[in-house]
């Protein structure tokens, strides 16, 4: 319970200070980002209000065993993912990070709700959906669009 109302807290302050922070953008700038604090700062009351509830109705807090295992399954785990894709990004560019990020999510997402399904019937699905993502992503973004897409200092 007192983790999640400080998680909750964590986040709506978080989402507060850069929604004030992001006003002195120009307007369009500010859009996006706005939208996604919103979006932060209504997720932490919500995760405030639900453990404000939880305890109300006398739910029983999660153990120590569960708050770990939560934290590494969901915190630990998918942020070490992200920061090891933000490294590859950096070395060898959009292009070919984004492929190597979807087959490692859709991979984990697949061995988080399913376990022991991992095959390689499950793992050629996940590289042909993040070959078709990424090769859609160039479609639109780099051809129709004409935006570039970072590169990294190998490629």
């Amino acid at each position: 319970m007192i983790p999640n109302l400080l998680l909750g807290a964590a986040i709506a302050v978080f989402a507060g200070y850069f929604l004030i922070e992001a006003a002195a953008l120009p307007r369009r700038a500010r859009m996006f980002p706005q939208a996604v604090l919103y979006g932060m700062l209504l997720v932490g009351v919500l995760i405030m209000a639900q453990a404000a509830v939880n305890r109300l109705r006398g739910v029983a807090p999660e153990g120590t065993t569960a708050l770990v295992s939560s934290l590494v399954w969901q915190i630990a785990i998918p942020g070490g993912v992200l920061v090891g894709t933000y490294v590859l990004l950096t070395l060898v560019g959009f292009y070919l990070a984004v492929p190597v990020l979807l087959v490692v999510l859709y991979l984990y997402h697949i061995h988080r709700s399913a376990p022991g399904t991992l095959g390689t019937a499950t793992i050629a699905r996940s590289l042909g959906f993040a070959v078709a993502a990424t090769l859609g992503m160039y479609v639109l973004f780099t051809l129709l669009l004409g935006l570039p897409a970072p590169s990294g200092v190998l490629f």
